[in-house]
């Protein structure tokens, strides 16, 4: 496969690249992006723009690092913890004769097309690459602040984004943050999973040696498991439940009362502290990548 770079207008045939010069490139590619979309407006066709014509190439990237990493079957099974988690949260909401469903962020429609055979179910997704896209599911192209506007205000029951949030820029982070709380029905949920930054820099920048902690590539607001609760309450979001990970399809939802989730927070500060081979495995357990949220 030819692409053709967007941060010089290269052509490279990237059919023989190894796994390591795959990264390396692909690395280059959203670091470029990325320092021109600070320079831009927040919310401004040109940000949309670069970020449309990067993924037209990053794309490919992930497809061949997956490829090379025999990743794919990795993705099947955290998709189906994501579904696990849904179907728990919506089964503790007062019952409804039709959810309207959001995404944001939904890339291909996985999640919202393995959801689709749902009656109850009204299903909206958004991304700036959306693609296969189900005949009952609504997808825009375009950025989350513009689709957002587009809801009435209380009208949505259930939001999620997968590895999404972490991807927000800065300076549009707030005006995102307040249209969720402002759209969001009082009864509704919120379903994040957010990269923790104990466990990173979880975007490219982590695939490239000896880069260091700091996450360069799209990963533009990757936090710790504090730092996202106090942003949300701030928004006026808090968590309605906390998750611990039992199986790959088992979830545990605690309420969170008494505080609990100040517990993970704690444990969270210690964790993150030690240098230990499970680390991972222990964050996933404890569900320091899990957010799931409600309007106060």
């Amino acid at each position: 496969m030819i692409i053709k770079r967007v941060s010089n207008g290269q052509k490279i045939n990237i059919d023989k690249l190894s796994l390591e010069e795959l990264y390396q490139l692909h690395f280059e590619e959203e670091f470029y992006t990325a320092r021109k979309m600070e320079k831009e407006l927040p919310f401004s066709k040109e940000r949309d723009k670069l970020l449309q014509k990067a993924y037209e190439i990053i794309e490919p990237f992930k497809i061949y690092e997956g490829q090379k990493e025999s990743t794919n079957l990795k993705v099947g099974i955290y998709r189906k913890n994501f579904r696990a988690i849904f179907d728990r949260v919506v089964a503790r909401m007062k019952p409804r004769e039709l959810y309207n469903i959001v995404e944001l962020g939904c890339g291909h429609c996985n999640f919202l097309n393995n959801i689709s055979s749902k009656k109850k179910y009204k299903i909206y997704g958004c991304d700036i690459h959306a693609s296969n896209i189900g005949s009952n599911i609504t997808v825009k192209k375009e950025n989350f602040y513009n689709f957002l506007k587009s809801f009435a205000d209380n009208s949505i029951d259930v939001l999620v984004a997968d590895n999404v949030c972490e991807h927000f820029m800065k300076d549009e982070a707030d005006s995102i943050y307040n249209l969720i709380y402002q759209k969001l029905n009082p009864d509704g949920r919120i379903i994040f999973i957010i990269p923790n930054l104990y466990l990173g820099p979880n975007d490219i920048s982590g695939k490239i040696k000896n880069h260091g902690k700091k996450p360069l590539g799209f990963h533009f607001m990757e936090q710790t498991y504090k730092d996202n609760i106090k942003l949300f309450k701030k928004h006026h979001l808090f968590t309605d439940y906390i998750a611990l990970r039992l199986s790959e399809k088992r979830y545990l939802l605690i309420k969170n009362i008494l505080g609990l989730d100040k517990i993970k927070i704690f444990l969270e500060s210690i964790l993150g502290k030690i240098n230990f081979k499970r680390k991972r495995a222990a964050f996933t357990v404890l569900g320091l990548n899990t957010y799931i949220l409600k309007k106060k």
